[in-house]
């Protein structure tokens, strides 16, 4: 970054649920240092808080998202860290650094960032050196020891007392291994074979090249990707105790962020899924692509859930393939309204503003008229605004924020609930009304007043 529009060495991104975390976070850089922007601090009464995170994400060197549960949940966290992303797609600059603070995989633009973790250090020591020497490593691009290595023969020295244990989440508790987890599943009151089964099971797995990534309270099963640095998680096992986004037993599946950024992966997923649902006794799980098995299932259907994953394997890609012109599938959970949306626009190309603005208001009137009903989800650096039909949960179009304004129509619902518009678009922009593709036509005013009228057609049924 030139040295004259840097303002702040770190932008902290957080959601509210987290402020504790990071005001630590803010601090403990600040004291190192380093200039901070941190919301709690910088935003004073007339300030826009829109603007003034727009300036903090164009005018810090790095942000540090402070990572959990609530901000894998968070819009306004995707925007800030999509910010940072798009300014650094490859990492060569490490502009983005994710800071767990709890237990939870990367997923989206996460996954595959080397991070910083937090949430299982014993003591406030520990956590502030893990910090300032992860953050000192991304500005540095390398992170030698301190001292020269001891000779590999000689004995390492023995462990000094412990400090006074450093509050976190979990309770102090420690991250799980595998017969640890089976044990824990022995001595509770599991359908008899459960214990055998599950273990047979992890075997099995592992055959087929997965890995286990355990935490305090369970494992995520993750496979290595064609393209991808990191494995991806393709499933979960926890207890009767609900483990990350309220999971429980075994969970199979993939979470929908992830796969936002595994467009070549999409097919070989979406067979994985289906194959899933005709597991006997499957139940989908809410937030994820994914189902759930309960123990008995586990133990009727072991053979059956390892074919299914080793089918997933199979159907792997073994090549880059060419993108589509398609809109990415989006990676953050919606949000009611155009705010999002509209902060985003900040982070498209300065020309192409104006435009977007522009169309955001005319979805806006559609809003403001009952016709549509509008909802924000952010991608993988895209924002794309859905406006549903009244009452629905279907739209006629969405509008994209991907580097500048796109419309992409919903060939399938016109043709449903908007006949006779549809062949007045066709007329208007002939071959441009597809299934979620982009629009090349100029969105005239005329084009825009054809698909409004789509809106009043199928408003009046």
């Amino acid at each position: 970054m030139d040295a004259a529009a840097k303002r702040w060495d770190v932008f902290v991104s957080y959601t509210g649920a987290d402020e504790r975390w990071a005001e630590w976070i803010a601090w403990t850089l600040q004291e190192s240092g380093r200039s901070v922007l941190f919301q709690k601090w910088h935003m004073v009464p007339g300030m826009r808080w829109a603007a003034r995170m727009a300036e903090g994400m164009r005018g810090a060197e790095r942000t540090v998202a402070v990572y959990s549960k609530a901000y894998l949940e968070s819009p306004h966290g995707a925007v800030e860290a999509e910010a940072a992303y798009i300014r650094d797609a490859r990492g060569s600059d490490r502009r983005l650094i994710p800071v767990r603070i709890e237990d939870c995989p990367r997923s989206g633009i996460f996954d595959g960032i080397v991070g910083i973790d937090l949430f299982d250090r014993d003591t406030e020591d520990d956590a502030r050196r893990a910090l300032i020497d992860g953050v000192r490593a991304a500005e540095q691009g390398s992170a030698p020891p301190p001292r020269r290595p001891d000779w590999p023969t000689r004995k390492p020295p023995e462990p000094t007392a412990a400090h006074p244990a450093f509050p976190r989440g979990g309770a102090g508790a420690k991250r799980l291994t595998e017969a640890a987890f089976l044990d824990r599943v022995r001595n509770s009151d599991y359908p008899a074979g459960y214990a055998d089964a599950l273990e047979k099971l992890f075997a099995d797995l592992r055959t087929l090249g997965l890995t286990f990534e355990w935490g305090t309270a369970g494992a995520s099963l993750r496979l290595r990707f064609p393209g991808r640095a990191e494995p991806v998680s393709v499933g979960w096992i926890f207890t009767r105790e609900p483990g990350w986004y309220g999971l429980r037993d075994l969970t199979l599946g993939f979470d929908p962020a992830t796969a936002a950024s595994l467009p070549n992966a999409t097919p070989a997923l979406d067979a994985y899924l289906a194959a899933l649902s005709e597991v006997s006794d499957a139940v989908r799980t809410p937030k994820l692509e994914a189902y759930r098995f309960a123990p008995d299932v586990v133990v009727a259907e072991q053979r059956t859930i390892v074919e299914t994953v080793r089918s997933l394997r199979a159907a792997l890609p073994t090549a880059p393939t060419i993108a589509t012109d398609s809109p990415p599938r989006v990676s953050a959970k919606p949000e009611r309204g155009s705010a999002v949306f509209e902060d985003a626009i900040a982070f498209a190309p300065a020309d192409q503003q104006k435009e977007l603005h522009r169309l955001l208001g005319w979805a806006r009137e559609l809003e403001r008229d009952g016709l549509a009903e509008l909802s924000t989800s952010a991608g993988q650096g895209r924002w794309v605004l859905r406006l549903h039909v009244a009452g629905q949960r279907r739209g006629l179009v969405a509008l994209w924020n991907d580097h500048g304004p796109a419309l992409s129509p919903f060939r399938s619902v016109l043709a449903d609930v908007a006949p006779r518009t549809l062949a007045l678009l066709d007329e208007r922009i002939p071959g441009d009304v597809r299934q979620g593709n982009y629009v090349t036509a100029p969105l005239d005013d005329e084009v825009l007043d054809l698909v409004r009228a789509a809106y009043l057609e199928a408003a009046k049924g």
